[in-house]
């Protein structure tokens, strides 16, 4: 084939790889995007120990010392100090391993102190917590800790949604109503926590850098975790559903 002929078909060639490049990029960062809802505790009136799952994954949970009282528009859970809901193990479909996520709840803190969710220990896991009021998420890989920070304090005896997250390069985040705020440059969990999803305490081994359980104080509701990291922007309406985007409004 002469040069003149071939240049051409070579050019048309490359573009028909660029093209689906660009397509496979396209479809990447649409998969990254999608989330899926891996449990999701709400709380009825008479619930004595046994908490549903409404993710329809089977991760229901056992409650003890909590009051399931009047919440934001729903029942909520109160500890004060004392309670916890857990589960027993770390089921298969309930391990975050080499997963991006996002985890989190609305709550009512009555105590600057206090764990909000947690899963695993010092080796590997997460927690979601306060510390002086500020939100925290902690985040541990092979007994590294990655800890995100929020700049300002929530208010106690306020209505506030509180989110940690995952992304899919490992950033550690943490979500104040919504609002993706603090990050830092971390790692996903690379093996199965030892240790179980838990609400209102972070029991045995601790995955932050505070004392082992750390209870929570106040009302807690509408738990959930997604697997895949939620965007504010492509992911808007699972957001609207569980943080009432835009502006939250989550005070009363």
């Amino acid at each position: 084939m002469r040069r003149a002929a071939f240049l051409p078909l070579l050019a048309a060639v490359v573009g028909l790889m660029d093209a689906a490049t660009a397509a496979d990029v396209a479809s990447s960062n649409k998969t990254a995007s999608t989330v899926e809802l891996a449990l999701h505790y709400d709380f009825l009136p008479n619930i004595v120990s046994r908490v549903r799952d409404y993710s329809g994954k089977d991760h229901d949970g056992t409650l003890r010392d909590g009051e399931i009282v009047a919440g934001r528009q729903k029942q909520a859970v109160k500890f004060s100090g004392l309670g916890a809901i857990s589960m027993d193990g770390v089921p298969d479909t309930l391990n975050p391993q080499a997963r991006s996520l996002t985890v989190g709840a609305f709550c009512q803190p009555s105590s600057p102190e206090g764990v909000l969710v947690s899963m695993g220990d010092h080796t590997n896991g997460f927690s979601l917590y306060l510390h002086g009021g500020v939100p925290h998420f902690a985040v541990r890989a092979d007994g590294k800790l990655f800890t995100a920070a929020a700049v300002d304090p929530v208010v106690m005896d306020q209505w506030v949604h509180l989110a940690g997250a995952i992304d899919g390069q490992g950033r550690i985040w943490v979500v104040v109503n919504g609002w993706f705020g603090a990050n830092v440059q971390g790692k996903v969990i690379p093996r199965k926590p030892a240790e179980s999803f838990c609400v209102g305490a972070d029991p045995g081994s601790p995955v932050g850098q505070y004392p082992s359980t750390l209870p929570w104080h106040g009302l807690v509701q509408d738990v959930r975790l997604y697997w895949g990291f939620m965007d504010r922007n492509e992911n808007r309406d699972q957001w609207g559903d569980w943080a009432n985007l835009p502006g939250c409004g989550c005070r009363k």
